[in-house]
């Protein structure tokens, strides 16, 4: 791959980390997530897999600071979110987003609709002040409707 060995002077940037990252899980069968990226048959678009220089710009005028995210808590730090998260990594399915963020765009969140608007259980949990571990074990494991997974 000659995208890699272009000259940048970025390769110890966090950003270029999750740019590396992203080319491992979607190209790389050996990598630990490549059977929930590659395998699954999502892909890097040419541009981004072909040059981090290209990539880094798109990153930068979607207000990306590498020097900025270095001093935030993990927390609070912003990362590669793919909008659909069955699409490609492509400027137009992706964004940056902070973890908590990103947790309720993943494929697996237990989405539900609740006071009129679909809401994670996560969210729902936080709303109605149930723990988590119950209400997914009421609504889950015992297929109990909304309503009566929160009366409590």
């Amino acid at each position: 791959m000659k995208r890699r060995w272009h000259r940048h002077n970025q390769s110890h940037t966090r950003l270029y980390k999750i740019f590396d990252d992203l080319i491992q899980r979607c190209t790389n069968q050996n990598a630990i997530n490549y059977d929930r990226y590659g395998g699954k048959g999502i892909k890097v678009c040419d541009e981004w897999r072909n040059d981090f220089r290209t990539f880094k710009a798109w990153a930068d005028s979607q207000g990306y600071d590498d020097e900025a995210e270095r001093s935030k808590e993990r927390k609070d730090r912003l990362t590669l979110d793919r909008i659909d998260s069955s699409g490609n990594y492509c400027p137009e399915n992706c964004r940056w987003s902070t973890y908590e963020q990103q947790i309720k765009n993943r494929s697996n969140t237990i989405r539900i609709k609740y006071a009129g608007e679909a809401k994670t259980l996560g969210e729902i949990s936080e709303i109605i002040g149930i723990d988590y571990s119950i209400l997914y074990r009421r609504v889950i494991k015992y297929g109990w409707p909304i309503d009566r997974a929160l009366a409590k």
